[in-house]
């Protein structure tokens, strides 16, 4: 649909960084196989920026950020 788009205004699809959002209701550390793999599919549709925010009411917010650039950063820089 956004490629579709793109085409009929002229802008090159390319151009553009596919994000994803994720909501309250994703945790990475929860289940993190299937996180995983959640991700690896979203990679295979062309997304290339994934946004991962630490939510109001986080008890450890910092310890939130730092287990994600430790431990799931590295990993979905890996993903094609």
């Amino acid at each position: 649909m956004l490629q579709r788009h793109c085409d009929d205004v002229g802008r090159d699809y390319r151009e553009i960084r596919k994000t994803l959002g994720l909501g309250p209701d994703t945790d990475p550390f929860a289940d993190h196989v299937e996180f995983m793999r959640a991700m690896e599919s979203y990679a295979g549709l062309g997304i290339e920026m994934v946004n991962i925010p630490v939510f109001p009411g986080n008890p450890d917010p910092v310890g939130f950020v730092r287990r994600l650039g430790d431990e799931i950063v590295p990993e979905l820089a890996s993903l094609d």
